[in-house]
């Protein structure tokens, strides 16, 4: 049984790779506005909406580890973090959570 962490590794790179594919594809929609409906018909919009998806899923199962771990080790303080051990997402949540109304 794969870890959370290999789970969450290969799911990425099997995104990355659909990405890649799906940037490189050609939709009518972006030539030929009015026959954008042909997308559908391809099955690009489909594949885009797929990948759409499972991008939002790894993203949000990145969110609630780092969440989970700082309530985890910290209660919900962060004065006793050492600053060169934070990430880019730990600094993003750190952010929302000192302003609110930020979203």
């Amino acid at each position: 049984m794969l870890s959370l962490k290999a789970f969450m590794e290969t799911n990425l790179v099997n995104c990355q790779k659909n990405i890649a594919t799906l940037l490189g594809a050609f939709s009518f929609g972006d030539y030929f506005p009015s026959h954008g409906w042909m997308d559908d018909v391809t099955g690009l919009s489909s594949k885009l909406e797929r990948v759409s998806q499972e991008l939002d899923a790894f993203f949000d199962q990145v969110i609630d580890e780092h969440l989970l771990r700082h309530s985890e080790s910290q209660d919900g303080q962060c004065q006793g973090e050492d600053i060169n051990k934070l990430d880019l997402m730990d600094i993003l949540l750190l952010s929302q959570k000192d302003n609110p109304n930020v979203s």
